[in-house]
């Protein structure tokens, strides 16, 4: 007989669920406005290392199932070897029983001498009857074994199909926490950040097509503007374009300067000069020809990590029977 010590269930015990913890972090609100650039660099959620860790744990579970396979093939192996030597045991024993049968009746009639011989070789015969019978019965409950082994193989199966699932299902999670983050990032950015437009536009236009006025731009956001910077270009019959800007005579009005928010500044001694002939001006008076006054306002935020330049775009053209520039009907924009 074969003593097996069934260690199966060690291996057949399915994996705990990876948890995964909410990837959010919390964003640090300005309380009011800095006077100074402020950098943020952005930050690293612990979403990254909880997808790894499901990752590794996947690995870990794979290569468990692997050793299970492993063990319970071995284990069904062994019992099918252990099937062959009792049924080639049993075999041999059915033979041994065949001749003591012979024996058993060349004795009895035989002389009385031999009875006992005879009383002996039935008793031996009933041992390995018994013993045969014993065989048998070790020889199943291995097999029942190797039954009950391949079971536990497909439970241990299904708990890493589980396992993986959950794996996939924290990985979503993982993804679906930085979007948020970096949405959450972006409100924020808007909400906070400086917006600098034109606040008034007055201007004139005299015969010579010379314009002169002041322009006032004002920061409607939560956050200073810096390095605010107001550049203004004219001319005549031709509305701007973005895909020519680089080619206009932008004139800087004023210096640079911080616009705190709800501050405001104005382009004082703000012209423009187009140096038109009497014919020109005579179309503008009447409406055939147009002027175009134009410019951009220029400035940095402290909240963007990158510090980059913010641009706002604004037209007006000549209105000579209300003496105003009204609003263009392209290139105002902001960034």
């Amino acid at each position: 007989m074969v003593e097996r010590n069934d260690s199966s269930g060690q291996h057949g015990q399915a994996p705990q669920k990876a948890r995964s913890e909410p990837p959010f972090s919390s964003l640090s609100e300005i309380d009011g406005p800095s006077y100074q650039t402020i950098n943020r660099t952005p930050t690293t959620t612990p979403s990254d290392q909880d997808a790894k860790k499901a990752v590794a744990e996947l690995d870990s579970i794979r290569r468990g199932e692997l050793w299970i396979i492993g063990i319970n093939s071995l284990a069904v192996l062994l019992a099918l070897g252990v099937c062959l030597i009792y049924y080639f045991q049993l075999q041999v024993m059915k033979g041994q029983l065949q001749v003591m049968r012979g024996q058993l009746s060349e004795m009895k009639s035989g002389s009385t001498d031999t009875h006992e011989l005879a009383v002996q070789a039935k008793n031996q015969a009933d041992a390995v009857k018994t013993q045969a019978e014993s065989t048998k019965a070790v020889a199943q409950s291995g097999v029942d074994q190797a039954k009950a082994t391949n079971k536990l193989a497909t439970e241990s199966s299904r708990s890493a199909d589980a396992a993986i699932t959950n794996a996939k299902a924290a990985q979503e999670a993982t993804v679906n926490g930085q979007k948020s983050l970096t949405l959450s990032e972006r409100i924020m950015f808007v909400q906070e950040r400086p917006w600098v437009g034109i606040n008034g536009f007055s201007a004139t236009v005299d015969n010579e097509g010379k314009v002169s006025g002041t322009i006032g731009f004002n920061n409607f956001g939560h956050s200073p503007a810096f390095d605010s910077e107001l550049k203004t270009a004219c001319t005549l019959n031709k509305p701007p374009e973005l895909s020519i800007e680089s080619t206009y005579l932008f004139k800087p009005s004023g210096s640079k300067a911080i616009v705190m928010p709800g501050g405001g500044k104005s382009s004082d001694g703000m012209t423009c000069d187009l140096h038109l002939s009497f014919t020109q001006s005579n179309l503008v008076e009447q409406g055939f020809a147009v002027i175009y006054l134009f410019g951009t306002i220029t400035y940095r935020d402290s909240i963007n990590s990158s510090n980059r330049i913010h641009i706002t775009r604004f037209c007006g053209k000549w209105n000579p029977k209300t003496k105003v520039f009204d609003d263009c009907q392209t290139y105002n924009s902001a960034d």
